[in-house]
């Protein structure tokens, strides 16, 4: 398509437009282009050119990314701006993976030649061996690593016993920042073992294979007829050297007269105890 106007006064062109369009499609492919031309007093305002172009024949060819566009701005034969972008994705039975490409230039100067991928992998949670869940992500811009991250999730789940485990790295301009690992447990497989604690509780973080932080704490109780006992522990580790290892055991007992005790100890050494007895007759 091609369009035209011209305003003249006095012999004197003041206004002259042009304008063309063009297009093509093939079976997964689309393109085209505008053209448009302003000019008043003989003095050119605008000649500018704008084209762009859609492919999703790489939908159908593992070689190629899905889909690609792109669209420049041309102005009196000078291009101003020209955008590409790319799209890609794989789909497994238990896995995705896809990437996203973007180019912007501006007066034939890269200003953005970016590149972002990620992948999800849950295949895991079907093999003993493996992390239930695995992600990542990467940015990359002028082919040069600016962010990377990755993640890892994983479980395990008994009669009465949970534990599992988070894991993140982090990786700024080729440097890594962060590579911890988080990891916990609870278990109340005691409240049917009185050999045991009732419950057992204890996390760990890690970072850049170093331990930062250890916690365990247990809990454990008996109640009989006219009476109750109980104790709670808890031990911290900061940088591998232990904080604290204390226990709290307490009872009370009210078969007779009444006696309550309470003692609290810290690595294996009693710090406080106390004890009381109430008794009276009417």
């Amino acid at each position: 398509l091609r369009a035209s106007m011209t305003v003249i006064n006095k012999q004197r062109e003041r206004l002259h437009m042009a304008m063309t369009a063009d297009g093509d499609s093939q079976d997964e492919a689309m393109a085209g282009s505008l053209g448009l031309l302003v000019r008043t007093d003989a003095d050119d305002k605008l000649d500018g050119h704008l084209s762009g172009a859609v492919d999703w024949s790489g939908m159908t060819d593992a070689n190629r990314d899905d889909l690609q566009a792109s669209m420049t701005v041309i102005n009196r034969n000078r291009e101003k701006l020209h955008m590409a972008m790319t799209a890609d994705g794989d789909s497994q039975d238990e896995a995705m993976a896809g990437s996203l490409g973007l180019l912007v230039r501006t007066d034939a100067d890269d200003k953005l030649d970016g590149h972002l991928s990620g992948a999800v992998d849950w295949s895991g949670m079907t093999d003993a061996n493996r992390d239930d869940l695995q992600a990542s992500m990467t940015v990359i811009n002028r082919n040069r690593e600016k962010l990377h991250m990755a993640m890892t999730a994983d479980g395990n789940s008994r009669f009465r016993e949970r534990d599992g485990s988070l894991g993140l790295l982090v990786r700024l301009d080729d440097e890594e920042e962060i590579d911890g690992l988080v990891s916990g447990g609870l278990d109340w497989s005691g409240t049917t073992h009185p050999s045991r604690d009732d419950i057992r509780v204890r996390m760990a973080v890690s970072n850049k294979d170093r331990e930062r932080f250890r916690m365990a704490m247990t809990a454990d109780g008996d109640s009989q007829d006219e009476a109750v006992s109980g104790s709670l522990g808890l031990a911290l580790f900061a940088e591998a050297d232990e904080k604290f290892d204390g226990r709290v055991s307490g009872g009370l007992d009210w078969s007779d007269a009444l006696e309550a005790r309470m003692t609290v100890s810290n690595e294996g050494r009693e710090k406080v105890h106390m004890a009381m007895t109430a008794d009276g007759n009417s």
